[in-house]
């Protein structure tokens, strides 16, 4: 199960998915982080935000374009990945 808030970033999953065969494999899912599943796991990989708004402003435009358009690391950051 794959998820995000990224309408783009699933479709580009999906894309990923069927070029390695795994198409019927991984149920994408839109939303974030534990909001769109139910149940238990054995193991769970995240890959949050890591950059934060001021360096954002000094990255290549190049990479801007492949970026979300929000800021990536809040300042305050408070990550609670339980859910209950």
């Amino acid at each position: 199960m794959a998820t995000d808030i990224s309408p783009e970033a699933l479709n580009m999953g999906k894309k990923n998915a069927a070029a390695l065969g795994l198409k019927d494999k991984i149920d994408f899912r839109l939303g974030n982080l534990f909001e769109p599943v139910n149940g238990i796991f054995d193991i769970i990989v995240c890959n949050p935000p890591y950059i934060s708004a001021q360096d954002y402003k000094e990255l290549p435009a190049g990479v801007k374009i492949m970026s979300r358009k929000t800021p990536f690391w809040p300042e305050k950051a408070d990550w609670n990945f339980t859910k209950n």
